[in-house]
């Protein structure tokens, strides 16, 4: 009787040591610290990380966990998910979502999907070494009305209770940083500038005036039929060019205070946003270029390493050979046979120790959560 107490007893405390280490890792609603309809201006501080905001008031709207995709070997926790708007008193002007993991891992987290795309406008890779990863980028984004993302969802209904309209096209601005046991995924979105209709000819009877609110609408509502990768039809408004600059332009600002506020180092920033005019300082600054993102694959990697060292061997043992035998074309015809042979061991050589080797410099696979999609 008393064995079995003591049994019952410790099928208990391990029951509520368990159900203390879940709500560790997944807390409920009621226990984060933040609460829709709060207001944030500057910063904002999220699992030990600080995100900066731009300079205004930005609304949190939607709060929610996410699983990462594909499932990392390891437990990771949960991923939240925050959504901010920044409005006016009938619309919303900019949004921002982030993705931040609430507890640390040891596997590392890779580049965002987004950042491995070659078709949209600005990708730019920083770091992807040693599980370290640091990347930005910048795209023309039609929401989906259908989304999968809770955070959003809930966002969108806050918005219809308070009556801002959302707009579905947006320029979106994303950055993606992590070290082996965090990761920050922070995409901001803002409205693009109005479409200039082009001029009134005489026939018009409103020549020279802007056309209606309506009819303004009725052009933003043809972003969603923009194939913006391709040619398309001139009476399709388009995003400009100096938009896509100027928000590139905004990124490279960005960039170093995403950096240090991933290790909580921005106790207040003064962050402008796109449309508004950059410090004199930098005003005169050329417009960064877009060049595209490049990895190097292991083959690639092993197929150089290959060439330099079979260079080098060559040079040092015509040299040698030459000594001993001082015949020039008996030396010549041994180091092509010699070289051809050895280049390819060192070349299988090398594309194993990159790829299966216990290398310092592997990068992580890509870990991914659940974004707002596109149309």
């Amino acid at each position: 009787m008393s064995h079995t107490s003591h049994r019952s007893g410790f099928l208990a405390l391990f029951g509520a040591a368990l159900c203390c280490i879940t709500a560790s890792i997944a807390p409920e609603p009621e226990h984060w610290p933040w609460k829709t309809g709060q207001e944030f201006h500057g910063v904002f501080e999220i699992t030990g990380h600080t995100v900066p905001l731009p300079v205004g008031s930005w609304t949190l709207v939607g709060v929610g966990v996410d699983p990462a995709k594909p499932t990392p070997r390891s437990s990771y926790g949960v991923i939240f998910s925050l959504v901010f708007f920044k409005h006016t008193a009938s619309s919303v002007d900019a949004f921002l979502i982030l993705h931040a993991n609430a507890i640390p891992t040891g596997d590392g987290w890779g580049l965002s999907r987004d950042c491995l795309q070659k078709e949209i406008p600005f990708v730019k890779i920083d770091d992807n070494t040693d599980r370290h990863a640091f990347c930005t980028f910048v795209r023309p984004l039609v929401v989906a009305p259908h989304q999968t993302l809770g955070a959003w969802r809930d966002a969108v209904h806050f918005a219809d209770t308070q009556g801002w309209h959302l707009p579905p096209s947006w320029l979106e601005a994303g950055f993606r940083i992590s070290d082996p046991y965090d990761v920050l995924d922070v995409r901001y979105a803002f409205r693009p500038p109005p479409i200039p209709l082009p001029h009134s000819t005489s026939a018009d009877p409103d020549n020279g005036r802007s056309l209606p609110a309506e009819v303004m609408a009725a052009f933003s509502g043809l972003w969603h039929t923009v194939d913006f990768w391709h040619a398309p039809s001139p009476s399709v408004p388009v995003p400009d060019k100096a938009s896509l600059d100027a928000l590139v332009h905004w990124t490279d600002e960005t960039a170093p205070l995403v950096k240090r506020g991933f290790k909580r180092l921005l106790p207040s920033v003064t962050l402008r946003m796109p449309n508004d005019p950059p410090p004199a300082e930098q005003a005169a600054a050329p417009s960064p270029g877009h060049p595209p993102a490049e990895e190097m694959s292991n083959a690639k990697l092993g197929l150089l390493k290959t060439l330099s060292s079979r260079v080098t061997n060559i040079s040092t043992s015509l040299g040698i050979d030459y000594l001993f035998v001082r015949d020039l074309y008996t030396v010549s015809g041994l180091q092509v046979v010699s070289s051809t042979l050895h280049g390819g061991v060192d070349y299988v050589e090398e594309w194993m120790w990159n790829t299966y080797g216990p290398q310092r410099l592997r990068q992580s696979g890509t870990v991914d959560f659940t974004y707002v999609e596109a149309q």
